[in-house]
């Protein structure tokens, strides 16, 4: 309590006046002070004259320019030397810096000696408790994306205040701007991005520290989320094609259609912070997850690309696609090729020594780059060596003819045509009958129909006509003659094939089969020992397709470029299983985790990811969470697939929840995890499984 006024008597110095003023505890919040007061007169001789007066007696109390009590009042310091006249209590609205000095002034009438009246004055200041006014901060915005500007209002409560603002981002407090009064534009730096390499957002503190002058009046606080720019994935350098077949690229300059391979080679750098977690390369209808990769054999012309992605540790993919060209291929083609006998001149002749040959072909020009080479070979059936002729290479789609000499009448003969080019050689043979006779006996048991004998038994060259069945014994000596051919002229019926067979043996063109009990076990090249039926097909290249006869029904099929066998048999490929839904087709893995791939289109993927998460530290709701985390596919789905994921036992700290994420056809991103504490650095194990189509 403070004795704010304390005042004698003019004409008796024995009479005292007292105004006491009591503050309470500051209203902070309001910026006021609620203070107690009393009006206190006193006497010190209780014997002398006017020590009291019934009469009324006016009085007035004034504290901060109001009157807060007036009135009148009797008194009587017969039995007590003090008289309260009057109290109670007041609320004084502080300046707005904080700070108050209030007045008062009190006065009372008195009965003098004489018995005249008199009134007793006094006033005085009393000097309150300053009220700390700390600036609150106000932002303009609850989030803002780094490198823009954001608003923050101090709200400020006098004038005279300044302020300090400071900012804290991952544990890293630094002053941002001083002598701050309203308020501030700030640009939140992009450098700060540095502090989250892993992370696409944070929340940060802001700090307002308020000052009077040079004096720390106190320190509030906002906090800010902040989010990385969508622009700020990595940087891919130069992506680079390159040639993978050599000699292809120094003759045609270009790549070219089944036979040029593409290595692509990039690179890419993260922003601000951020690395680069993981790379795709698409070409050529193929995914691989590398920054390097060597394609297959490219199956198309015209233009083509690559597209190549690079995804860094905040989750975000930057894209870059190159477009290429690929010169249209087809291996050389013969389009028809025929011989027969001739005269010199090159007419027809069924007698004539030489030979008329007719070819057409083409070979892909490939910018006029591509070799070109035309040749015809022939000899006598049985002999061993050729007789050899260059044909012009001016064009690359010759159709022409020319004469062959020294065609002996006495021999039928092998004409061949070959074509080449850069990369193959096609090639056809037909053959060409001894000169007519209509009838010709030969050494031992030769006879000749239409032809010259050359082989000991029957050779007919002439159109045969069978008026009664004919039957060919089984070769193998079976006692069931197997029906060769009928009246009709049907040849369709199929030829044993005995164990032990090579299939690599069987080029010429026909139906062949075994018994359904037969014993394949000996047999060779085969690609499933089971009894079956065989069709080849003979073009340009020799086709086998190979029917198994049990209820596990399938169907193979293999290649030979020619019949002579050039480039060899290519391998069996089973393009049929009655087990069609859950026949696996093939299957692998890579770092990303394991693949199956069903003849049903199925492509099911699945593996176990460990992830790093730094700075657990985004709060929501009081458990703090991460979405950094991604995971990458070991082959891309064609449609977005269903996945699963879950976390394993073994992941640090054990104290996770799993939550939501994206998933896409080439991967996870944005895998939630959740802790009911914030942490720094830890590593996740999640189980995923994907399943979709190819």
């Amino acid at each position: 309590m403070a004795v704010v006024v304390n005042t004698r008597s003019p004409s008796d110095s024995r009479y005292t006046l007292k105004l006491n003023i009591s503050p309470r505890s500051p209203d902070i919040t309001n910026n006021r002070t609620t203070v107690d007061w009393s009006l206190v007169l006193s006497f010190s001789d209780s014997l002398a004259y006017g020590r009291y007066n019934y009469d009324p007696n006016p009085y007035s109390v004034v504290i901060n320019g109001s009157t807060v009590s007036s009135g009148n009042y009797t008194y009587d310091f017969r039995k007590s030397s003090t008289k309260t006249i009057a109290s109670g209590s007041t609320t004084i609205n502080h300046n707005s810096d904080g700070t108050k000095t209030i007045s008062a002034s009190c006065s009372a009438g008195m009965l003098k000696p004489d018995y005249s009246y008199e009134t007793i004055r006094g006033s005085g200041s009393l000097t309150l408790t300053t009220i700390p006014r700390a600036s609150q901060p106000r932002l303009s915005a609850s989030s803002v994306t780094y490198g823009n500007a954001i608003t923050i209002y101090t709200d400020r409560k006098s004038s005279a205040f300044t302020h300090r603002i400071r900012a804290n981002w991952n544990g890293t407090t630094e002053t941002i701007a001083n002598s701050v009064g309203v308020s501030y534009a700030w640009t939140v730096p992009m450098s700060y991005l540095n502090r989250i390499p892993n992370a696409k957002s944070t929340i940060g503190t802001i700090y307002l520290d308020t000052y009077s002058g040079g004096t720390l009046i106190g320190t509030k606080t906002v906090r800010l989320t902040t989010n990385a720019p969508s622009n700020i994935g990595p940087n891919i350098g130069s992506v680079n094609l390159t040639e993978a077949v050599s000699g292809i690229a120094s003759q045609f300059g270009a790549f070219v259609q089944s036979k040029s391979r593409i290595k692509v080679t990039g690179s890419a750098t993260g922003q601000y912070g951020a690395s680069i977690k993981s790379y795709q390369i698409q070409i050529n209808r193929e995914t691989e997850n590398s920054s390097t990769y060597t394609s297959g054999y490219l199956v198309s012309s015209g233009q083509e690309k690559v597209v190549f992605r690079a995804t860094d540790s905040r989750g975000y993919t930057s894209t870059k696609t190159v477009v290429f060209n690929v010169l249209p291929y087809t291996p050389p083609r013969i389009d028809s090729f025929n011989a027969y006998r001739s005269d010199a001149s090159g007419t027809v002749d069924q007698q004539g020594e030489y030979a008329l040959a007719r070819y057409k072909a083409s070979i892909t020009p490939l910018g006029d780059k591509n070799t070109k080479a035309y040749k015809i070979r022939y000899r006598p059936v049985g002999a061993t060596s050729w007789t050899e002729i260059a044909l012009s290479s001016d064009s690359y789609g010759p159709s022409s003819q020319r004469v062959l000499p020294n065609v002996s009448t006495e021999s039928s003969y092998e004409i061949e045509f070959i074509v080449s080019d850069y990369f193959s050689t096609a090639s056809t043979m037909v053959k060409i009958s001894t000169a007519f006779v209509k009838v010709r006996f030969g050494p031992g048991n030769q006879i000749g129909i239409g032809k010259v004998p050359e082989k000991n038994g029957l050779e007919v060259a002439l159109p045969t006509y069978f008026y009664d069945p004919v039957e060919v014994l089984d070769p193998m000596g079976a006692r069931n003659p197997v029906p060769r051919a009928y009246v009709d002229g049907s040849i369709n019926h199929p030829i044993w094939i005995p164990a032990g067979a090579d299939l690599n043996d069987y080029k010429e063109p026909g139906f062949f089969y075994q018994s359904q009990t037969a014993n394949t076990s000996g047999m060779l090249n085969i690609p499933h020992k089971v009894a079956f039926s065989l069709e080849v097909i003979r073009t340009n290249e020799v086709t086998q397709i190979f029917r198994t006869f049990h209820a596990d029904f399938r169907v193979y099929v293999r290649a030979i470029y020619t019949y002579q066998g050039e480039g060899g048999w290519s391998n069996w490929r089973c393009v049929y299983d009655h087990t069609y839904y859950n026949a696996l087709l093939q299957k692998g893995s890579n770092s990303n985790g394991s693949w199956e791939q069903y003849y049903d289109g199925r492509l099911i993927q699945y593996g176990v990811k460990t992830l790093s998460y730094d700075n657990i530290s985004s709060d929501w709701g009081g458990i703090y969470f991460n979405s950094s985390g991604s995971i990458q596919f070991p082959r891309s789905f064609v449609d977005d697939p269903v996945v699963t994921l879950s976390l394993a036992k073994g992941s640090s700290g054990h104290a996770f929840w799993l939550g939501s994420f994206i998933s896409g056809k080439s991967g996870v991103s944005e895998i939630h995890v959740y802790r009911p504490a914030n942490a720094g650095t830890c590593n996740v194990d999640i189980h995923w499984y994907a399943i979709g189509k190819y």
